[in-house]
């Protein structure tokens, strides 16, 4: 596509600009589908918003495989992005309305393990082709590999129950019901799965009369990882190598993390996980400003550190913040609060992932300041204003936060308690 000279290495005046275009625009199609996700997930379903989905990541990488030049490829880098964080707001939604409360963190964290394994699963692909005889397989093989992905997503859309929430806020009882009495009896024990059912009945009746209006960098090192490598004094195909290695260092770390949620509790974790972050960071910028004076040991010491940021991150943030963001907000405004989330992490990743190739050239070691900054402030702010929400069902996670309408059993008595002056939303004689 011509961002390489002849000799296959040196950048070409277009090269930073358009490598960071590639990515920026990834992100930017992200920030427009996170809305229309939730549109579709909070109007037809859950599962609905798999399809759509899907179908975005379909369109988006038979484009990317078969672009001819640059504006192609960056186009349909926009659709890949909005399909791949339409599935970032979906997944923990979905997944933490059908958990149970004790298994919850578990299973809303495994969202972040295969995040982390899919991106080493692409980076042996991606190393496999790149010794190809053919020039456009080493690009065009793993991009047409990768229409595997929303296919197979949408198919386990297909044989996946829909949230029994969103149905009760739709008004379909009885399915809702049945697959909660499916997914949460112990056994053939259905009290337990009784009691869920008529806790998020009523949770489902004071929602209905609520307002439901619209009121980090770890992409940088995955998207840029071999400029850092590079940085570092290593080699093109050193470069591609530590980098797969840094993404297979992800996913057994998150699923750790996802067997450490449901114990440790999600407060410890994430505050661990991005106060850690922090200090590889320092590490890492400490190695690149003094590279010349030993580049042997401090190349090795910074691609340590990149690797443990890796490892607490998996831990901290790809499971403990798709965990957290998907339980702390209220039913019927889940959907939007997770978007919101995502929003957030999409606009900032943005910025980074565009300006990071001219930010590198330019200023070196001192772009991570950025960061070292960004995650210090984070882990204080964590420390002094992050709940612990494990083991609590969905429902009574709103009394955290001071929130009137909730409905929830006081412990060791079973009797429901309602707030004060809540109308009934059709769903009382269900009870």
């Amino acid at each position: 596509m011509g961002l390489l000279e002849a000799d296959g290495v040196t950048h070409t005046s277009r090269y930073d600009g358009l490598s960071g275009a590639t990515n920026g625009v990834y992100q930017a199609g992200a920030v427009v589908n996170t809305i229309l996700t939730v549109v579709i997930l909070d109007r037809f379903g859950r599962k609905i918003g798999f399809y759509w989905n899907g179908l975005l990541g379909l369109f988006g990488g038979a484009l990317a495989c078969g672009s001819m030049n640059i504006p192609e490829f960056i186009v349909a880098r926009a659709f890949l992005g909005a399909s791949a964080w339409g599935f970032l707001v979906a997944t923990p939604i979905l997944s933490s309305e059908l958990a149970p409360p004790g298994s919850r963190g578990f299973f809303v964290g495994m969202n972040g393990f295969c995040i982390a394994f899919s991106y080493a699963v692409a980076g042996y692909i991606g190393r496999g082709f790149f010794t190809a005889d053919k020039p456009e397989a080493t690009w065009r093989g793993p991009l047409g590999i990768y229409l595997i992905v929303p296919i197979g997503l949408m198919a386990i859309a297909f044989f996946s129950p829909e949230s029994p929430r969103w149905l009760l806020m739709k008004g379909r009882i009885d399915e809702a019901r049945r697959i909660t009495y499916d997914l949460h009896r112990v056994g053939e024990n259905l009290d337990f799965a009784m009691e869920e059912f008529t806790e998020m009945s009523k949770q489902a009746e004071i929602d209905l009369t609520l307002e439901s209006s619209w009121s980090t960098a770890v992409l940088v090192i995955n998207n840029y990882g071999p400029t850092f490598y590079g940085s570092l004094g290593y080699g093109p195909i050193q470069q591609i190598d530590f980098q797969i290695g840094w993404l297979t260092v992800g996913f057994p770390f998150c699923f750790l993390g996802a067997l450490l949620m449901d114990r440790v509790g999600r407060r410890p974790l994430m505050i661990t996980g991005i106060a850690g972050c922090c200090a590889c960071v320092i590490v890492l910028a400490a190695a690149s400003a003094n590279i010349n004076t030993n580049p042997r040991a401090l190349g090795a010491l910074g691609v340590a550190a990149l690797y443990c940021f890796i490892a607490l991150y998996s831990i901290g943030v790809d499971v403990g913040g798709n965990v957290f963001y998907a339980e702390v907000f209220p039913n019927h405004i889940r959907s939007k609060g997770v978007a919101l989330a995502d929003m957030v992490l999409a606009l900032s990743d943005l910025v980074y992932l565009q300006v990071s190739p001219t930010a590198q050239s330019e200023v070196g070691w001192k772009w991570f300041l950025l960061f070292i900054l960004v995650s210090g402030l984070g882990s204080i702010v964590l420390y002094f204003a992050l709940p612990e929400t494990k083991g609590l069902p969905l429902e009574e996670l709103g009394h955290l936060f001071g929130d009137p309408d909730a409905a929830f059993y006081t412990a060791g008595e079973g009797a429901l308690n309602e707030p004060k002056d809540v109308h009934s939303a059709g769903l009382k004689e269900d009870m």
